[in-house]
């Protein structure tokens, strides 16, 4: 892929598989970035290998642009797209801690139903136990 526009930093630029890479100044392959900028939304360009976003890691400080300016069409399409987008992600990320929260009631109201079950159990004993009781002073009383 070719440079269409001037760079800010030179690039050494060598053939590999039949590719226009580039080389930064750290000599490693400069890989192809996409910039999110409203005025070049999805634009390509080649930044410095080293560099890990938001690692603070050193870097070369190369860029470069892979791909020609970003059509103003181009920017009234995909622009809004980004914002819808990170509007779903956002409610995507709510939606994902209320089913937590949910999940989590859920469980409380299971463990509440087998407490529930297991005091039944108890009690319809306790029941048959004083039917039993009954039965048998009745039978010691009437006999």
């Amino acid at each position: 892929m070719s440079s269409s526009s001037s760079s800010s930093s030179f690039a050494l630029r060598v053939e590999l598989d039949l590719w226009d890479d580039v080389l930064c100044y750290c000599i490693e392959l400069a890989p192809i970035l996409p910039q999110w900028s409203r005025r070049n939304p999805g634009r390509q360009y080649y930044g410095c290998g080293s560099y890990k976003y938001g690692t603070g890691g050193k870097n070369c400080g190369i860029f470069e642009w892979a791909t020609r300016e970003t059509d103003v069409r181009c920017q009234i399409v995909i622009n809004p797209l980004r914002e819808e987008n990170a509007d779903m992600l956002r409610e995507i990320e709510e939606l994902m801690i209320a089913e937590e929260k949910l999940r989590k009631e859920n469980n409380g109201l299971k463990d509440a139903v087998q407490e529930l079950k297991r005091s039944k159990r108890d009690l319809m004993r306790a029941v048959i136990c004083l039917f039993v009781v009954v039965i048998f002073l009745m039978i010691v009383f009437v006999l």
